[in-house]
């Protein structure tokens, strides 16, 4: 009986080079399953018995179906892998998202006590915006966190990069003002 269906596997793929098979056993089967030789004509050309050459095929075969088997398991096991994986995205996508507004919301906390006390003087403010914080009344770099988006709206003579400048300094202490 000719294994046509083994046949095309070993046709369309390296199956023979992932098999523990020795360079005889794939040279009889090749043969035998592709070039659809007789057992006595292997047997005749390999100085074998017909028995002989009989067991050789079983084996090599069943080594095939092996290693066919080792691929379908290995495959699945891959999937589930991915599958865990993009799972796995998912949920750290959620995670950041959630921590991300928790975050946003605790953004004070990143200030660093050290520099909370010290004077308004090492931001380096511009002129006007020195002169915008002191009618706020911020002296030290805690009492930024005071300030509003409002508050600076609300001064005379004051534009969007003076704004904007506050804003940036403000936050590269953890100062976030709204």
């Amino acid at each position: 009986m000719r294994i046509d269906w083994l046949g095309r596997i070993i046709n369309e793929s390296d199956i023979l080079k992932g098999t523990f098979l020795s360079d005889k056993e794939r040279l009889m089967t090749l043969q035998f399953v592709i070039e659809k030789r007789e057992i006595n004509q292997i047997a005749q050309e390999f100085n074998l018995s017909d028995y002989r050459v009989r067991k050789i095929l079983n084996d090599s075969i069943n080594k095939i179906i092996q290693g066919i088997n080792d691929l379908i398991f290995k495959s699945q096991f891959l999937d589930e892998v991915i599958k865990d994986r993009d799972n796995f995205a998912l949920e750290n996508k959620e995670l950041k998202s959630k921590f991300k507004k928790y975050l946003k919301n605790e953004s004070q906390l990143k200030m660093d006590f050290q520099s909370a006390n010290q004077n308004i003087e090492i931001l380096r403010f511009s002129v006007r915006a020195k002169r915008i914080l002191g009618e706020l009344n911020v002296k030290k770099v805690k009492d930024l966190s005071q300030v509003t988006l409002n508050d600076l709206n609300n001064k005379s003579q004051i534009g969007r990069k003076t704004i904007a400048e506050i804003i940036s300094k403000s936050e590269k202490y953890g100062i976030k003002i709204n």
